[in-house]
């Protein structure tokens, strides 16, 4: 039989009331320990350690509390499949069978799912929905288009879901929020790897000036070496425009290799034209001149003997 201190450590600290009876604890015990030492969480449910939960403890509280047929799913499920851009919001959202019952206690929401989970994850101790499901839910959930194409972006990038997945579980969930889902899977599956690539790229097809780039193709110089994978390519005159952004790089050192990544690029003849995110969202009508600017330059020049692939994932062509 586990005693009270392995189940603890098994579940991040968290443990339930029927649990600690089927280790040995009396009743009594667990009442001064829950008035003494623990923190209760949700009813019947404690954790052994004070201060602040994380998402874990949190996730297995309401777990317990919802009972072996709760599945955690939803922003909560996709952080913990470590999709990065999900925001939970500090709501734990749980799944339960069309024959259980919906309600909300606390951090805990509990819905009645009459669409079955046939692949479920186990995470350690926790019960998640499949990353895919996790991914169509977070998007359906998002408050603005923005952040879902966000979320979507990282979840094909990271390979968290495949987009055939996803939009399955698009499809599966109903109606509610599907909208903003399609539209964020849309963005994603164009082959941008950022929303102000997106951005910048949807900007410039809808100009009348400017052909429609390619995102993120693959470079190859005359002698066939690879070349830095620039974020918007315009082929017809081998137009490089790269978004430079801090976000990931924002130690000194990072940021002066992300700026300096595109000199292979200008020494294969290449002209490049450099952005920030900031500039996209705040001087779009700048960004477009330079960039037309730059096109008429290097329409003027020779093409340089560069060659550009299309990226191909889950079947989806990723550039052209």
């Amino acid at each position: 039989m586990i005693n009270e201190h392995e189940l603890a450590a098994e579940q991040w600290g968290v443990v339930s009331r029927a649990q600690l009876l089927d280790a040995g604890l009396t009743p009594d015990a667990i009442r001064w320990r829950a008035a003494h030492r623990w923190r209760c969480l949700l009813p019947g449910v404690y954790s052994v350690y004070s201060g602040r939960i994380g998402l874990r403890q949190a996730a297995m509280a309401a777990q317990l509390y919802a009972g072996p047929t709760g599945l955690i799913a939803g922003p909560a499920a996709a952080r913990l499949h470590g999709l990065e851009s999900a925001s939970a919001a500090g709501v734990i959202d749980v799944i339960v069978p069309a024959t259980g019952r919906s309600r909300t206690i606390g951090f805990t929401t509990i819905t009645r799912s009459r669409v079955p989970e046939p692949d479920p994850a186990i995470l350690s101790t926790l019960r998640v929905v499949s990353p895919a499901r996790a991914v169509a839910d977070t998007l359906r959930r998002s408050p603005t288009d923005t952040i879902a194409v966000e979320v979507a972006i990282e979840a094909l990038q990271r390979r968290i879901a495949t987009l055939a997945d996803v939009q399955h579980w698009t499809s599966m969930l109903g109606r509610s929020g599907s909208g903003r889902a399609w539209r964020a899977l849309s963005a994603a599956a164009s082959g941008a790897w950022s929303v102000p690539e997106h951005v910048l790229a949807e900007a410039i097809r809808a100009t009348r000036t400017l052909p429609d780039p390619w995102l993120n193709p693959a470079l190859r110089d005359c002698a066939g070496l690879p070349l830095t994978t620039p974020d918007l390519w315009f082929d017809e005159v081998a137009l490089a425009v790269m978004v430079h952004s801090r976000r990931y790089h924002s130690t000194g050192d990072q940021w002066d290799q992300t700026v300096g990544s595109d000199a292979d690029l200008t020494a294969a003849g290449i002209v490049v034209v450099g952005v920030t995110p900031r500039q996209i969202d705040t001087r779009m009508p700048e960004v477009l001149e330079r960039v037309e600017r730059a096109f008429a330059v290097a329409r003027r020049r020779p093409r340089p003997l560069v060659r550009a692939e299309a990226r191909v994932r889950d079947g989806v062509r990723w550039a052209g």
